[in-house]
């Protein structure tokens, strides 16, 4: 399968990229 067909990648990546963002904020900022 191509990445390019598959939307779900990009959904994962960016909700994976989102969740480690908002850890991060929350050990740093506290």
């Amino acid at each position: 399968r191509v990445f390019r067909s598959s939307p779900q990648f990009g959904v994962t990546l960016f909700t994976y990229e989102l969740l480690q963002r908002l850890f991060f904020v929350d050990f740093g900022g506290s």
